[in-house]
């Protein structure tokens, strides 16, 4: 995944650009950053990370791939992100898609190997919920380790999925930092 994005991203016209990526989105935003870094293409001007730990960090989800039940599997996957709608715990069909695609982001975050390398130099916001148990304070502030450049830490009131009651509040504080860019 990281290969064919930066490669897409490598071969786009050369404008300045910004990453921003959610839970696994954040990993793969980082990694894509790092790749293109790596290849001396053009890198991102700002990464912006969201409902992640710093990459470096231990994982403290690990196992929940593993649960068989869809229903346990869904259950467990809520009570550690929230967000996972009514509906889709009362569907079966709804449930059989919802499991599938998050069984398979779980096992791609769940056995991610982090890779030591030297910090990106651009700018990197992180961001979380203020209940979100995977993103504590201490978690979301250590992706200050990943950077040279500027760096930026904030939660908003909510869970792993608060940026749906905060979007324009997220959007207003990327939108500031990528004013002098624009």
């Amino acid at each position: 995944m990281v290969s064919a994005l930066s490669n897409a991203i490598a071969d786009a016209n050369h404008r300045p650009f910004a990453l921003f990526g959610h839970s696994m989105g954040a990993v793969v935003a980082f990694e894509i950053a790092r790749r293109l870094r790596d290849r001396g293409a053009p890198v991102p001007t700002h990464l912006f990370v969201s409902g992640a730990p710093a990459p470096h960090l231990p994982r403290v989800d690990l196992g929940l791939r593993f649960i068989e039940s869809d229903v346990d599997f869904l259950t467990a996957v809520s009570n550690t992100y929230g967000g996972v709608p009514r509906i889709v715990m009362e569907r079966a069909e709804l449930r059989a898609n919802m499991v599938t695609a998050l069984r398979a982001d779980l096992t791609l975050t769940e056995t991610r190997e982090y890779r030591d390398a030297p910090p990106l130099a651009c700018a990197i916001a992180a961001y979380g919920g203020e209940s979100d148990a995977m993103t504590t304070g201490r978690r979301l502030a250590a992706w200050r380790e990943q950077t040279t450049g500027d760096f930026s830490c904030r939660r908003f009131p909510g869970d792993h999925f608060y940026l749906t009651r905060a979007r324009d509040a997220l959007l207003a504080d990327i939108l500031s930092q990528l004013q002098p860019v624009l």
